[in-house]
């Protein structure tokens, strides 16, 4: 060879080492024969890359013996080698100090050959501070040294945050990943010390800087960090209502970018999603086994926000076939629960059998298995015991009694019901949902005096709500329904179309009360009411709020449209209503009845066959 080429062996030693920071599922090369003879076209794994790599560096060394940026390159190969080792083998200690001793001896070659390259400093700071090594005095050294030889250096800056988190001193920390980013402000290493740092000090803004890191590029480290923030934030009702955290999730889309983050994580380690979701292998991602089960588990959550329970399954399902025993009740009760949603509730029922120690929400989950089975006794015993025995505060109590009191209506009477529901009454405040199910019993039965207690005590939470705007709308939408039907269930229309037009005319854009006028106009069979009550559905769905079931509300307002248009003798537009009804939600059995409705008696024979399928398929989507 001649000093000419010399490039050459740098240049494809570099392309190695490319290969080699890949993820270790792609981590191989098939070399030629005529670049390594011995190897003869063979595919390499990561280890003998690492030695293809310096076999080639040290070929460079041969022809250029004084070229310091090999020799730190060397270095560093040296370690990356070393740290791999260690990851996948208990049992190559030896060896493996054996590669950082050399590291750093070359590293050190490397800053006496060229003392003013910050990067030679650099890499000598970062061997001295491996665990096996442990010379951190020498690694600030060389990251102090680093800095001042290389000015507005990030890397070095960042490297020293992570040394002053090792020796406890957080302040020292913060100032030098804070200048890291003042130097490069799209380094993401600078970025995740500080998100790592304001999560140890549960500072409020950790989530807006998981969220920039995992923007800015892919680490490992942030992923699991950033999506467990996101279900944490969700799952916390209370952080939910506050601006910054209602930002950060919803109109920055934390949903979807964590579910990508989660999935690019998962392929790091060697689990590609079209190939298999049910196989994962271990053998890449050694001593991040609970990461891997964690993963899986942050996946299925992701997915079940989002409403894709079939692919929620299957992530539980991995997570369950990997995760140790200490989890895996938990990740059982989930799997029950997207189940549940899938309508297979007697998969469900199996899945919970072999959950070992009882929870209140895996009590819960087993009772609705049984409602959905139409195993009515069992799940009342279910509830029953989760009652007695699981509950753990007043909260938990009173809706399993709620759910109780439902069951008993359905196979015991509304005596039994009252009772269960007087029990929830006599707290103090009274139970939302509980003054709701015993002003409805009310109703329903002819209880007068029930319904006017149960509607005055609403009134009372109406004035304690005043400070929660949501909760306040909700209890006045709900307060107005039962008004509303119960002067309906005494027969007084009138009396009940006026307690609407008082709320109307107190709150006059308020869609809920808008909505409800249109539905009693319905009732009225002329067209004029058919075309008010179309305006009003309208204007309700122009000052609709935005809330979770937003999408839910649309679809039923435009089923109300297609029967005002069709009360209007409009058929063609009570038909296209309905349709754009089912186009937004084709499990909707509102939105297929409405386009029933449309149906003409005077088509032709060929079309009724069409209408008698379709009725057909209703009664099967009711089932479901």
């Amino acid at each position: 060879a001649s000093n000419n080429f010399l490039c050459l062996y740098r240049l494809f030693a570099n392309c190695i080492m490319l290969v080699i920071d890949l993820p270790d599922y792609y981590s191989w090369l098939e070399i030629s024969k005529e670049i390594s003879p011995e190897h003869n076209g063979a595919k390499l794994t990561k280890l003998e890359l690492f030695d293809l790599a310096k076999k080639f560096y040290y070929q460079t060394l041969n022809m250029s013996a004084v070229n310091d940026n090999v020799w730190n390159e060397l270095a560093i190969n040296y370690h990356n080698h070393a740290v791999y080792l260690d990851k996948m083998y208990d049992d190559k200690m030896k060896e493996v100090k054996n590669l950082l001793d050399k590291s750093f001896c070359i590293a050190k070659k490397a800053v006496t050959l060229a003392p003013n390259k910050w990067q030679h400093w650099n890499t000598l700071g970062f061997v001295a501070c491996n665990k096996y090594l442990n010379r951190l005095a020498l690694a600030q050294h060389c990251f102090i040294k680093a800095i001042s030889v290389g000015k507005d250096n990030a890397i070095a800056w960042t490297n020293l945050g992570v040394l002053y988190v090792q020796y406890g001193d957080m302040l020292l920390a913060n100032k030098a990943f804070a200048r890291a980013q003042e130097s490069n402000p799209s380094y993401v290493g600078s970025w995740v010390g500080q998100s790592f740092l304001a999560q140890k000090l549960a500072d409020e803004e950790v989530l807006d800087l998981f969220r920039h890191s995992v923007q800015l590029a892919f680490r490992p480290e942030c992923c699991l960090a950033y999506a467990n923030l996101v279900c944490e934030t969700m799952n916390d009702p209370k952080k939910m209502k506050e601006f910054r955290y209602k930002f950060a999730i919803e109109d920055m889309d934390a949903v979807c970018l964590s579910t990508d983050i989660i999935i690019w994580y998962l392929e790091h380690y060697g689990w590609i999603e079209d190939a298999d979701w049910k196989e994962f292998n271990f053998k890449y991602a050694k001593g991040r086994e609970d990461h891997v089960v964690c993963a899986f588990t942050l996946l299925g959550h992701l997915r079940c926000i989002q409403k894709l329970y079939k692919g929620a399954q299957t992530a539980y399902m991995i997570a369950l076939r990997l995760c140790k025993e200490c989890h895996r009740d938990k990740i059982l009760v989930n799997l029950a629960k997207v189940q549940l949603k899938l309508l297979q509730p007697e998969m469900a029922l199996e899945t919970l059998s072999h959950v070992n120690e009882a929870t209140y929400m895996s009590a819960c989950t087993l009772a609705q298995a049984y409602f959905k089975c139409g195993q009515f006794e069992e799940c009342y015993a279910t509830y029953g015991n989760a009652l007695e025995w699981l509950c753990e505060n007043d909260a938990q109590k009173t809706s399993i009694v709620i759910c109780m009191a439902r069951l008993a209506y359905a196979f015991q009477g509304p005596s039994e019901t009252k009772t269960l529901l007087f029990q929830c009454l006599a707290a103090k405040p009274p139970p939302l949902h509980a003054l709701f199910a015993a002003c409805a019993l009310g109703i329903l039965h002819g209880d007068a005096n029930l319904t006017q207690l149960t509607l005055n005590e609403l009134k009372k939470l109406v004035k304690h709500n005043k400070q929660n705007g949501n909760t306040e709308r909700f209890i006045k939408n709900t307060l107005l329904f039962l008004r509303f039907q119960y002067q309906i269930s005494l027969k007084d229309e009138k009396s009940a179309r006026n307690v609407i037009l008082s709320a109307l005319r107190q709150n006059p854009i308020c869609g809920e009360t808008r909505y409800l006028l249109a539905k009693f106009l319905l009732t009225k069979e002329n067209k004029a009411s058919g075309k008010v009550a179309q305006a009003l559905v309208n204007t309700y769905i122009e000052v609709m709020n935005e809330d979770d079931n937003k999408h839910d509300k649309y679809v039923k307002a435009l089923g109300m449209i297609s029967r005002a248009q069709l009360q209007s003798d409009d058929v063609y537009a009570a038909r296209k209503s309905a349709q754009r009804a089912i186009f937004r939600s084709p499990n909707s059995v509102i939105a297929w009845s409405c386009l029933l409705d449309t149906k003409d008696e005077s088509e032709p024979l060929s079309k009724m066959n069409y209408w008698n399928k379709l009725k057909l398929y209703i009664s099967n989507l009711k089932k479901m």
